[in-house]
């Protein structure tokens, strides 16, 4: 089961409503066109969430998150007053998404120490919260997962910056890619353990140093993390499926045999073709037919909800958040025989791009603990691959 600790659950509360608002009654015809735009765009947004609060009060939903509720309560507020003719007050939470975001951090900080702590290190981790892109929201991120998986299938996560992993020096990578399989680990039903290459001389075909493969996996993680560490990511968090043989398993549990268990099977199959799933394809692919797709369907999304513009990316899941998404939250996938592509690029000792890719998470090679590479070419019927949305602020990023 993932490891949480009890402060980090949060309360269990509802949103409390002045008055909730009549769902098909519409403002009256003396308010302006522009709080009329404005209704339409809260709406668009308040319906979903209600239903899965209503979904969770009757029992056949998941329980809303804290700032899901607050949200609920602002929106309801800001229809109320279009109604009226007024305008709402600021409905953005930015300041909430700001909270959410240093609560994830505290969380992070608290699982990783744990994790020393279980290898015997004194070290505490500190994770800075991310700094986001101005008018980055909820709203935002609730349009991302319609976009992409039907409101379903992503979970918010934080990618610490590099110096906040220690740079992922010897203490990191000995709790987070442990020499050998601990039993604490496998009674909470981990697999984790570095492969038996690790220690093993890289190819200087490939990487031109004398490293072995486990230091050249960890200098191309540490230059990934330079780009894209401390930003907020919506990460899609589909279990893994074991291997069913010339790449006809479907994520969404570990049996893999449930189609309609994968909420981003339909992205794949728009991008791929009607019989596809996600194996059998290779990283350039992924980068040049699925990212793209992913990107352009936010983008509409946004669009359609009237919401501002702000700066986000779609890709692979970085190697190194893939090992904490399988260590501290979703073991099931550690315990599956496929592997995934990650977003991450084989360095050589020259910091030069050597046309191969990381890819992680096969059981029988150390599970959250695995790292392999192979060529951007490469597909197999035992690589399948995640999304993760990155969301971070630019030198460039403005409030307008």
């Amino acid at each position: 089961m993932p490891r949480r600790s009890p402060e980090s659950h949060e309360p269990l509360a509802s949103p409390v409503f002045v008055s909730e608002p009549d769902r098909t009654k519409p403002p009256s015809p003396e308010v302006p066109e522009d709080l009329r735009v404005e209704h339409d765009r809260l709406m668009s947004e308040y319906l979903p969430l209600k239903a899965k609060h209503d979904a969770f009060k009757a029992g056949t939903g998941e329980r809303p998150t804290l700032p899901e509720y607050k949200r609920i309560t602002a929106l309801a507020q800001g229809i109320l007053d279009t109604r009226k003719g007024r305008a709402p007050l600021e409905t953005e939470p930015t300041s909430e998404l700001h909270e959410h975001a240093k609560e994830l951090a505290k969380e992070l900080s608290r699982e990783l120490t744990a994790r020393a702590r279980e290898f015997g290190q004194t070290m505490e981790y500190t994770i800075r919260p991310p700094e986001l892109p101005p008018d980055l929201t909820e709203a935002h991120l609730a349009a991302v997962r319609e976009a992409l998986g039907s409101g379903a299938g992503f979970a918010e996560r934080v990618l610490p910056a590099l110096a906040d992993l220690n740079d992922l020096d010897e203490t990191y990578t000995d709790a987070m890619y442990p020499k050998e399989q601990s039993q604490t680990d496998k009674d909470r039903g981990l697999v984790s353990y570095r492969p038996s290459w690790w220690k093993d001389k890289s190819d200087k075909n490939i990487t031109k140093t004398a490293e072995t493969w486990g230091e050249a996996f960890t200098r191309s993680m540490r230059q990934e993390l330079e780009n894209v560490g401390g930003s907020l990511i919506l990460i899609d968090t589909a279990l893994k499926p074991k291997d069913l043989g010339s790449g006809r398993q479907h994520y969404g549990t570990t049996e893999g045999n449930d189609p309609n268990a994968d909420p981003l099977l339909p992205l794949f199959r728009e991008a791929f073709g009607s019989e596809a799933n996600r194996f059998n394809h290779s990283w350039d692919d992924l980068e040049t037919k699925l990212i793209p797709l992913a990107e352009k369907k936010i983008k509409d999304e946004l669009k359609f909800r009237g919401l501002k513009e702000v700066s986000f990316k779609v890709m692979l899941v970085p190697a190194t958040l893939d090992n904490i998404e399988l260590t501290l939250n979703t073991p099931q996938s550690s315990t599956t025989d496929t592997w995934e592509w990650t977003s991450t690029q084989l360095k050589d000792g020259e910091n030069n791009d050597t046309g191969h890719r990381l890819y992680a998470g096969r059981s029988v090679d150390g599970g959250a603990g695995s790292l392999g590479d192979g060529h951007r070419s490469r597909s197999d019927g035992d690589l399948g691959a995640r999304l993760a949305v990155v969301f971070k602020k630019l030198d460039t990023d403005t409030r307008t």
